[in-house]
Parts: structure tokens; sequence; C-alpha cells
């Protein structure tokens, strides 16, 4: 076994422990069955999954994230917002081209007021229903954006129990491969309030590409403006619809840094 540094970052909450091996050997380790037991809040680092940074020929840095159960992830806007500021304070570098499983992602830092904020355009989402399809009860929207999402609207969501909607949902018939649930509720036409269940990893405090998700169903159903406040759990995010794309900004900090035997 050998050790390994490790930076854990956070994103309104939406928390992961990531491993840069952009300048050395990738070892030959399953993080598909590390990541459950780093993830471990009671007996690992905890966090809601793991990242991997790593080279790549077509853009700065690759991106591979595992969920907190172990599962892969096409994408993540909270993890590529974190590589993107990791890469910032690593070499001065205001724009990164991220490569996931799913596409290749531009990021930029952005100063505003006293705060760096970091921005990530999370391409072309697409909704699937016009009209609401009916899971267990629930009516919802299908959005896909690279991971699929199920949009509820719903008046009050804190009456809602997403610890029990959340499972029900993920594991219906409906969706054979998994979902990423987002629950949102309308507050006026430029700010919104949300919760999220994520497909291997359940409730977590922010999602980003869930965030973009909701927000794109309001905006295509004429309820929202191009640019949003997104309130959730962990915090707030701006959310700006342009151009058929859809870009995702917010503040991203460093929790702490380590060593960790694998």
């Amino acid at each position: 076994m050998n050790n390994y540094p490790f930076i854990k970052m956070q994103t309104q909450g939406n928390d992961y422990i990531f491993f840069d091996f952009t300048e050395g050997k990738i070892p030959d380790l399953d993080f598909s069955q590390i990541t459950p037991r780093l993830s471990n809040r009671h007996f690992g680092i905890g966090a809601d999954g793991v990242v991997l940074i790593l080279t790549d020929t077509e853009a700065d840095v690759q991106m591979r994230i595992f969920n907190r159960d172990g599962s892969e992830a096409e994408t993540c806007g909270s993890a590529l917002r974190s590589i993107a500021w990791h890469q910032f304070l690593k070499l001065n570098q205001k724009k990164i081209r991220i490569k996931t499983l799913a596409d290749i992602n531009q990021t930029e830092i952005i100063k505003e007021a006293e705060e760096n904020l970091v921005q990530v355009n999370m391409g072309k989402p697409e909704l699937e229903d016009k009209i609401p399809l009916e899971v267990k009860g629930f009516k919802g929207y299908r959005v896909k954006l690279y991971n699929p999402h199920f949009v509820i609207p719903h008046e009050d969501i804190e009456s809602l129990n997403l610890f029990s909607i959340g499972p029900i949902i993920q594991t219906s018939n409906s969706f054979p491969n998994g979902i990423n649930l987002d629950l949102i509720q309308v507050i006026d036409r430029g700010r919104i309030k949300l919760k999220f269940w994520e497909r291997g990893s359940g409730a977590t405090m922010s999602c980003g590409s869930g965030a973009c998700a909701a927000t794109y169903w309001g905006i295509a159903r004429g309820l929202l403006e191009k640019e949003v406040k997104a309130i959730v759990p962990g915090g707030e995010l701006t959310i700006n619809f342009r151009d058929s794309e859809i870009f995702l900004k917010g503040s991203v900090k460093v929790v702490f840094q380590g060593e960790i035997q694998l």
C-alpha cells in the first residue's frame, strides 16, 4: 500500500475528494471499490464521491468522477468548478478545458466584488417531456444534461420528504438506469429553491447539473428569466442561459488536504 495526496473541496456543500494524477503515474487501483470507503463520513474522509484529475490530449485535464456508492457518473458541475479552482491555484490559469465522459467543458475564474467565483459551460440542455410524466404519484419532467434528470416542481419543497421520495423515484421502473431527482420551487422569475437526490449518492447539499436542469425546465416553460439565482441547501448559485447553452457559477472552497494510504 502507498500514501496518496488528496484535496477535499466543496461547492455549496457538494463535497468531493480529489486525487491529482497529472504529474505522475496513475496507480493501478479500482476506485469504484475504494470510493464507498473513502466517502464514508464516519470511517473515511467523508464526501459525496471521489474525483480523479488526469492528463488529456484534447483538453487541459480529464476528470473521472465516482459517486458515493462507487458508480461512475458522466459529469458533475460541482466537480468541474472545483477542478478549475484547483488548476487556478496550482497554475494561475483562469480558463481551463476539462474533459469528462460526456463532453469537454470550458471553465473560467470570474472575479465579482471581493469573491472569486468559478463558471462552467454545462452545454445544451434538452427538455424531454412537454407534458408531465407521472412516476409513483409524482409529476415531473425529464431533462437531459449529460446526466439524466427528473425535475419535480412543487409550491413548497420544504413540505416534501426528500428521503422518502428520492429512493422511490430513483428506483422506479420508469428509469432503468437510475435518475437524478431535482425538486424545484419557483419563488419568482429570477429566483428558485432546489433540493436534490443524486443517483449513486443520495441527498446532496447541491448538484450543479441538477440546478441547471431544473432551471432550464423553468426557462423552457416560460416561468423563469434567462438568469436565475438558485437557492440550494448548501448556499446559492447563479445560472445563466444564453445561445442555447447553460452556464453555472458559484464559489468553490478548499476544505483540507492530506495523504491517505490506499
